[in-house]
Parts: structure tokens; C-alpha cells; sequence
């Protein structure tokens, strides 16, 4: 088959033999050989403006005797560059775009969210509640049901179920269903109130100011409540707290980080005086092993480990071989003993 080239004015048409299986790929080189300073890299052919891909026959493009195909050349810096994008770069253009970016999380939302939800869940907090020793809030259903099935996520490995504290949480008078139903996951803003408040000072726990725990009795304060109320806070609990019990609730990232490095040298500290406490036990067992037996030996005297022998007893009237004989000790391997006689393959013995 024949094919017309209509190249740029400086080359004219071009007529090319060919035939219905050559690739336009190859198509284009037979073009640059034609056209002298036309590279094939350079341009493209076209058919009444539609492209020609160069992985295809002339037959899969449709391309019958006597077609005329258009040459056009590649603009240079188009496509990729973060201006125009050509057909060929199109694939440049959308890896700029294959990878979904993640939203922005608004921090007043996502403090919000930790007094809203269980972190384990995603749930609303609902009573009983309790923390985990990083100050984390939790729904205690949820909690003891992925510990008893052993389901729980491995970032939350430290949770065991001594190791968590029940909340005292005070509602909100303000915060109702329609708060809880106007809010979602995307916007905790749209809430409008906290659902728990401070019993002493009323300040919402929406994440904006801090909140505390006392450990032994678990009642919720917050912070500024139990540095300027201290007395009403002793009141509240019936006792006089201590600042060691105290533990913040959902703490900053940085200071989470170092609750979470002083658990992890707590527990390794534990470990190790277990470790020393069994050791000290099997120590003082093997000493008690060792004074009993000692005691025992002593007690029974210089002639507990002395045989009996009967010939050393024998009466003064009787020989001591003769008396010897009467025990079975005295021919031990000799003979074997049997409910018919002290000795059968003796028997007969002496009467030779």
C-alpha cells in the first residue's frame, strides 16, 4: 500500500510504500529518512487530526491506500514542567494528583474529639468510663472486651485491666442529645458544649483547658480547680489527696511521650525486683534444704551409716558362721528366696 506524507513546507509530500502491518513506529523512520534533519523523536503523524500511537499497525489505525498523513512537530518544555501538558506527558501530569493528600485536622477539633469519643472504639464516652496510665479515655466495656478476647491494638499493649482508673465524670447540664447529634467525626465544633464538666470550678473539658484525675478515688477535676480550690477539692473527694496520685488526662503529645517512657522504665523496674525477689526465695530454700539435712545426720549418730552384721552378734555359746547362716544377709547373691524355702537351689545341699 501507498501512503502520502505531507511534511513541513521546507520537505513537501512525501510518498511512502508500505504495507498494511507496518507499525507506525516504523512508519515514522522510513518519514526521517525521506526528510533529511527531521528526526523521528521530533514529531508525530496524524490523520485529519487524530494521533497516531506508535505501538499500532497501520491496519489497527485504519489507514487504507492512498491516505495522507499530516506530520507536526513536538513543542519542547510542554507537559511535566508545571506549564502546559502535552499528550505525550499527560501520565506527568496526573501522578501530580494520583496521591490523595490527607486533610488538615483542626487541633480544637481533635481535643474535642478526645472528650467526646473512646479512643479505642471511636464511640461516644458513655458512663462507666475509665483512663489508662497515659491519661487516655475510654469506654470500659469496650475496653475489657478487646481484653478478655485479646484484641487489643499493639500501640495500646500497656493496658491491662489493674492498670486502669474509673472516672468520676460530672455532665454537663448544657451538653445534650442534640449537642451529641449535630456533632460528627468530621467537626466536633458543631457540638456547642462539652459533655462533662469540672465539679468544683464548672469549666467545660473540651480540650482547651487542662484535667487531672486522683487515681485513688478517680473524681475529674481540673487543673486550675485543684491549684486555686485545693480545699474544695478535699472536699469534694472526703480526703486529703496527694500529688503523686494525680495524672493528667489527655495530655500534649511531648508530655504523653514522657508518661509513656516513665511506664515503661516502671515496668522494667518491676520486672527486675521479681526477678531479684525469686531469686532471694530459691536461695533461702536451698539454705533450708541444706540446714535440715545437716541436722538430720547429726542426729542420728557416729553409727547410723554402720551396717549390721550378724555374726559380730552371735552368742558366745554359737559358731559364727553356723549363726551367720540363720540370716539371708550373710548369702546374699547365692541363692534366690521363694515362698517354698529360704533357698531352692540349696536344697539338698548339705545332705551330700
Amino acid at each position: 500500500m501507498k501512503l502520502f506524507v505531507l511534511g513541513p513546507s521546507v520537505f513537501g509530500t512525501t510518498t511512502i510504500e508500505c504495507t498494511p502491518s507496518t507499525q507506525i513506529r516504523d512508519l515514522r523512520k522510513s518519514v526521517s529518512e525521506r526528510m533529511p534533519g527531521l528526526a523521528s523523536e521530533n514529531f508525530r503523524l496524524s490523520h485529519w487530526g487524530r494521533p497516531l500511537r506508535d505501538e499500532i499497525s497501520l491496519e489497527e489505525a485504519q489507514l487504507a491506500d492512498e491516505f495522507t498523513l499530516d506530520v507536526s512537530g513536538s513543542i519542547r518544555g510542554g507537559g511535566g514542567d508545571g506549564g502546559s501538558t502535552g499528550a505525550e506527558s499527560r501520565s506527568s501530569y496526573l501522578e501530580m494528583y494520583a496521591e490523595k493528600k490527607p486533610d488538615k485536622v483542626d487541633p480544637a477539633e481533635e481535643r474535642l474529639a478526645s472528650w467526646m469519643t473512646c479512643r479505642l472504639s471511636g464511640n461516644w464516652l458513655t458512663p462507666p468510663c475509665c483512663a489508662d496510665r497515659l491519661g487516655l479515655l475510654y469506654n470500659k466495656d469496650s475496653v475489657l472486651e478487646a481484653i478478655l478476647n485479646k484484641k487489643l491494638p499493639k500501640e495500646l499493649s500497656h493496658i491491662s485491666a489493674k492498670s486502669l482508673t474509673d472516672l468520676k465524670l460530672m455532665p454537663n447540664p448544657a451538653f445534650s442529645e442534640r449537642c451529641k447529634s449535630t456533632a460528627n467525626q468530621a467537626n466536633f465544633q458543631h457540638a456547642g458544649a462539652a459533655p462533662f464538666v469540672c465539679p468544683v470550678s464548672g469549666i467545660e473539658a473540651n480540650g482547651r483547658s487542662r484535667f487531672v484525675v486522683l487515681r485513688r478515688c478517680g473524681t475529674v477535676v481540673s487543673a486550675k480547680a485543684l491549684k486555686q480550690l485545693p480545699e474544695s477539692v478535699e472536699e469534694l473527694v472526703g480526703y486529703r489527696w496527694d500529688p503523686s496520685e494525680v495524672m493528667p488526662l489527655n495530655p500534649p503529645k511531648d508530655e504523653m511521650e514522657a508518661m509513656r517512657e516513665a511506664l515503661v522504665i516502671e515496668h522494667l523496674e518491676a520486672k527486675a525486683r521479681k526477678e531479684k525477689k525469686r531469686r532471694a526465695a530459691e536461695i533461702k530454700g536451698q539454705k533450708e534444704k541444706g540446714a535440715v539435712g545437716g541436722a538430720s545426720s547429726a542426729a542420728a549418730g557416729p553409727h547410723a551409716a554402720k551396717r549390721y552384721r550378724a555374726s559380730e552378734h552371735a552368742p558366745s555359746y554359737a559358731d559364727a558362721g553356723v549363726y551367720a547362716s540363720l540370716f539371708t544377709s550373710s548369702r546374699a547373691g547365692e541363692a534366690k528366696e521363694t515362698y517354698m524355702c529360704r533357698a531352692t537351689s540349696a536344697r539338698g545341699m548339705n545332705l551330700t
